[in-house]
């Protein structure tokens, strides 16, 4: 599985934004880390007991890299996003 490591935030688009939409199985998958993205870390972390924050920083990176076989990746395709 992919190793995240750099930090991601709103508004960034990467090769490595592109992978964690791929992990969260965020669509659509553009590489942009937008509102979806953002919605999608969000449930993530607090799905962690991680701060719902949005923001890919160090403790949800290494979560996401040691928890490739979690079964939280299967249900991420539904995020409702507002903004």
């Amino acid at each position: 599985p992919y190793i995240f490591t750099t930090d991601m935030q709103r508004g960034d688009s990467s090769n490595d934004v592109l992978q964690l939409q791929k992990r969260l199985n965020v669509l659509p998958q553009s590489a942009w880390y937008g509102p979806i993205t953002t919605a999608a870390v969000i449930k993530y972390q607090l799905a962690h007991s991680i701060p719902g924050t949005g923001y890919c920083g160090p403790v949800t990176r290494q979560k996401l890299n040691t928890s490739a076989d979690d079964s939280f990746f299967s249900t991420m395709v539904d995020v409702t996003v507002v903004i």
